[in-house]
C-alpha cells in the first residue's frame, strides 16, 4: 500500500507515493545506480539509516534529480 507525500525541493513543491510505514521525518534519497528513489529513516545512532521502501517521486524517475546538483553523500544502510 503507497500513500501520497509532499516535499520541497529548492523551494519547488513535488508530489510523489511512498510506503504506506512512511513518516514524516523520512528521507526521500537517490541511491546510486538504482532505477527508483527509496524513502530512509534515520536511526539513533547517527549516520545510520532504515530503508523503508521504494517510492515514486516527481521529476525523480528518469535521472532528473542528477540536474538539481545535490552533493553526494554517503549514508549506512542497516
Amino acid at each position: 500500500m503507497r500513500r501520497l507525500f509532499r516535499f520541497d525541493v529548492y523551494g519547488q513543491r513535488l508530489i510523489g507515493l511512498a510506503p504506506a510505514l512512511a513518516q514524516e521525518s523520512d528521507h526521500l534519497c537517490v541511491l546510486q545506480g538504482a532505477r527508483v528513489p527509496f524513502i530512509v529513516r534515520e536511526n539513533p545512532e547517527m549516520g545510520k539509516y532504515t530503508l523503508v521502501g521504494e517510492a515514486f517521486a516527481e521529476n525523480f524517475m528518469r535521472g532528473e534529480v542528477q540536474s538539481l546538483n545535490f552533493a553526494d553523500r554517503g549514508i549506512l544502510l542497516v
